[in-house]
């Protein structure tokens, strides 16, 4: 039997953790899904990011992101207000067609009618 090196004990070790770690599923005390938890240091990169260097960082990016997310959700409703009513136009235009041409096309009926009497 030969003696291991540092570095070969080391890998050893390294190994076994790892075996032992894909068996069981580490959970975090906040609750969140193992997928939300890969995700959790993305977000507060984008967070810090938003926020600038600096020890405050992630204080002023979530401002930031407060404050877009506010934008965002003022233009949606002007948008769904702006939808509705250039749907409420359409529909207005489409009944408004259809029944001038329905007029139209009784009037020139009556008109047929009454071209041919005796």
């Amino acid at each position: 039997m030969t003696d291991l090196t540092a570095q070969q004990l080391e890998q050893i070790v390294i190994a076994a953790v790892e075996k032992a770690l894909q068996k069981k599923e580490i959970s975090c005390a906040c609750g969140l899904s193992p997928e939300a938890q890969r995700e959790l240091g993305h977000l507060m990169g984008v967070v810090k990011h938003l926020g600038g260097e600096g020890s405050d960082g992630y204080a002023k990016g979530a401002e930031v992101f407060r404050k877009n997310s506010e934008f965002v959700i003022q233009w949606r409703a002007a948008c769904e207000k702006t939808g509705n009513i250039i749907l409420r136009i359409i529909v207005i235009a489409i009944v408004g067609g259809a029944g001038t041409l329905g007029f139209l096309g009784i009037r020139e009926w009556i008109k047929n009618l009454v071209g041919k009497g005796p």
